[in-house]
């Protein structure tokens, strides 16, 4: 691997990371958290196009860039779900 694969992994890491702490937010319902801590997803997001360029890279490389890619799509899941559980209990209030 390469410098900028090094550092395109280690943001994809950052961002593993801070979804799992949005999903545990979501699922004890701290919202405050878990809208700061999307603001800081959506910076490290940002950062990417910067550093993922589309030159072929090793396959160790593309295994752990998809492996840390799956992790964020689960948090994003299960995110979504808690999201969407409260979102139904509010309108449900009303």
């Amino acid at each position: 691997m390469n410098a900028n694969e090094d550092q395109t992994l280690a943001v994809y890491e950052k961002i593993s990371l801070v979804t799992a702490a949005m999903a545990r937010a979501a699922d004890r319902a701290d919202w405050d958290q878990l809208i700061e801590l999307e603001n800081q997803c959506r910076a490290l997001f940002q950062s990417l196009p910067a550093l993922d360029d589309s030159i072929p890279s090793d396959q160790e490389y593309q295994y752990r860039k998809a492996a840390l890619i799956h992790e964020i799509l689960d948090n994003d899941e299960r995110i979504r779900n808690q999201v969407d559980r409260k979102s139904t209990r509010l309108n449900s209030s009303h």
